[in-house]
């Protein structure tokens, strides 16, 4: 659950707003996603990344020489317990261990964070989500590709 209280400022009501839980462990990003696929969001003057914000929200500051990683491998996710910190180089690693470096390939946690907002969101948003195509939300929703997942 994303710490909807009255604790929380003005400016991680506004993020936290911005933010839909899926039934699969995600919370994505709901606004603007840059073209890697990570959600932007304005802070000040600047726009800065949504998972790292999120990271700081919930964690308190870090060593910001430090990268925000995913364990999810889902650039739009934003759950804290999505995210841990490390170095640069362990990032570029992760990323192509995970076949990130170049053209996307969905993971099964992704594809099954997919199938679960299929119903509620549009295939255009989840394709510019998730950096695929729509003719690949297509496929997922109509079980022609993964058809072997539980939805």
């Amino acid at each position: 659950m994303t710490p909807m209280n009255e604790t929380l400022d003005k400016t991680q009501r506004r993020f936290w707003d911005k933010v839909l839980i899926g039934g699969r462990g995600c919370w994505l990003w709901s606004t603007y996603i840059d073209e890697g696929g990570y959600g932007r969001f304005w802070l000040g003057n600047s726009m800065k990344t949504a998972h790292t914000l999120s990271y700081t929200f919930w964690n308190g500051n870090y060593d910001h020489s430090l990268d925000v990683l995913h364990t999810c491998d889902n650039p739009s996710c934003v759950n804290p317990e999505h995210l841990y910190l490390g170095t640069h180089k362990q990032n570029m690693i992760d990323m192509a261990k995970r076949g990130r470096a170049g053209r996307m390939k969905l993971q099964e946690q992704q594809v099954k964070c997919i199938s679960a907002l299929i119903p509620v969101i549009e295939n255009q948003a989840l394709a510019r989500w998730f950096r695929i195509s729509k003719p690949t939300i297509s496929a997922i929703k109509h079980k022609i590709t993964w058809h072997w997942l539980e939805s």
